[in-house]
């Protein structure tokens, strides 16, 4: 994955996503947390899920190997094939669902093994804040592709474009070999800005395909590199976004639209 080599990239992060743990209850598990864990409210039970063991981790990643959370359950957490339907009470992702190859097929699994009205805790980098902006935005129609084509394995144009835009690799250099190692580790399959994500959910629950509601988000504002949505399984919900929600999406992006005026203006 390309991960950057300095902790306070994601150090930053941290303390703005613990705001919004008091959501999470009961017992749940975490997805990838590496070295950067949600911390949770007291009394909240949360397993640690990776693909890869905790010696494996610290292997990959040396410059966190002593920071790196214990794997509890090794699993791939596309697909949690070692959790039953509605058995946990929360999932957290934090930076994990641009690594995912099949979104809307991850996602929906997602739901399914979450109880009713349990969260999904969701932080996901902003492109314009990471080396992706230089990449275009995934479109909704890809996903659905994907979705619709049961794509499994990241593409060579993904592989590519992390090439390009993380190790600066110019494309005519790209070797076989490259791309191979990038299906290996994982790279970052699509990049959003937050009302693309917003978009996919709110389609999915119109189409009834899968019904989660926003309750909570959190947008960069020119202080973080991530988006945070919290999202409730709720198959009897009539609308997508909570009033609260709508209403602080509302206030942030006027607020975030505002600093990343006054970023351009002393840039130039």
């Amino acid at each position: 994955m390309p991960f950057s080599k300095d902790p306070a990239s994601y150090l930053n992060n941290c303390p703005n996503r613990a705001v919004y743990a008091f959501h999470l209850f009961g017992e749940g598990i975490e997805i990838g947390a590496l070295a950067w864990p949600l911390s949770l409210p007291d009394g909240v039970l949360c397993r640690n899920v990776d693909v890869y063991s905790t010696e494996e981790l610290r292997q990959t990643y040396p410059e966190f190997k002593d920071l790196i959370v214990p794997v509890e359950v090794m699993d791939d957490g596309q697909n949690l094939t070692k959790f039953s339907t509605c058995s946990l009470d929360f999932i957290i992702a934090n930076h994990v669902l641009e690594h995912v190859v099949n979104v809307i097929r991850t996602i929906k699994r997602w739901y399914d093994v979450l109880k009713d009205d349990g969260i999904l805790f969701l932080s996901v980098p902003d492109r314009r804040f990471t080396a992706d902006q230089i990449r275009e935005r995934t479109p909704l129609s890809h996903l659905l592709y994907e979705f619709e084509n049961h794509v499994s394995e990241i593409s060579e144009d993904h592989c590519i474009d992390n090439l390009i835009a993380w190790n600066g690799i110019p494309r005519e250099k790209i070797s076989a070999e490259m791309i191979a190692h990038c299906r290996k580790i994982g790279v970052h399959n699509h990049c959003w800005e937050c009302e693309d994500i917003l978009q996919l959910f709110q389609v999915l629950f119109s189409k009834k395909v899968m019904r989660y509601e926003l309750l909570d988000l959190s947008l960069p504002k020119g202080l973080f590199n991530e988006f945070i949505l919290v999202l409730r399984k709720s198959p009897e919900a009539a609308n997508f976004w909570t009033e609260f929600a709508r209403k602080k999406y509302v206030e942030q992006e006027e607020k975030e639209g505002r600093i990343l005026w006054l970023m351009k203006n002393q840039k130039t």
